[in-house]
């Protein structure tokens, strides 16, 4: 199904999705608690919801590399938005291109990817 519609306000019955895959710019949505919200109602439970997204690894927190890609692209600067998966999810799973995980809850991690899975 290919649907044109605010990420905000879906024109979907609930459980409607069997997974949920989402890829970029989440950080720049002026509704981003809402759209998250939308995202869990319009899956049913248990099923598998990915967030991808753009963002740094923090091991290039303090290198010359990390400061030329900001420039290049700001939005590396955003940090995944843990705090509003939190209140709809159970799991939270962060990870970087290279598969390296960190702790779950970490706000001082700007990260690639988010994968959750179940919520509330």
């Amino acid at each position: 199904m290919l649907i044109r519609a605010n990420a905000s306000h879906l024109p979907l019955k609930d459980s409607y999705f069997d997974a949920v895959f989402y890829v970029g710019g989440i950080n720049t949505f002026e509704e981003k608690e809402l759209a998250i919200r939308e995202m869990f109602r319009a899956a049913r439970m248990e099923v598998k919801i990915i967030i991808v997204d753009e963002g740094l690894d923090p091991k290039l927190h303090n290198t010359k590399r990390r400061r030329k890609l900001l420039k290049q692209n700001t939005l590396y600067s955003s940090l995944p938005p843990v705090d509003e998966i939190k209140k709809y999810s159970n799991y939270l799973r962060i990870s970087c291109p290279d598969h390296t995980r960190y702790d779950q809850y970490s706000r001082l991690q700007p990260l690639r990817v988010q994968r959750l899975l179940g919520h509330r």
